[in-house]
């Protein structure tokens, strides 16, 4: 599970070795320039991977396919990031959990 500011949260769920899936995905569409990336914890934000750029898009609770590089293995991430690129802050983030 995520959440923060701008009415964002959500869950994501690690679907198979090269895919992720934000389901229930929500957000305002007032938040400046979007994104969802992902990385380490003990790493800088503005360092991860971005999946995908959202903009201000709004969102009410959808389910958003989010394909990883092929470079990016299970080990290489454990945070899920919406990310403000227009002022380089967090807008919402959780942790995966190991099943």
């Amino acid at each position: 599970m995520f959440s923060g500011s701008y009415g964002v949260s959500g869950k994501a769920t690690i679907v198979s070795g090269g895919l992720v899936r934000a389901t229930d995905f929500r957000a305002s569409g007032t938040a400046p320039g979007m994104d969802i990336r992902i990385g380490r914890s003990a790493s800088p934000r503005k360092d991860f991977t971005v999946l995908r750029v959202l903009g201000r898009q709004s969102f009410g609770g959808a389910s958003l396919d989010l394909t990883l590089p092929v470079a990016l293995d299970l080990n290489g991430f454990d945070t899920f990031t919406v990310w403000c690129y227009e002022f380089n802050v967090i807008i919402a983030e959780g942790r995966f959990r190991k099943p």
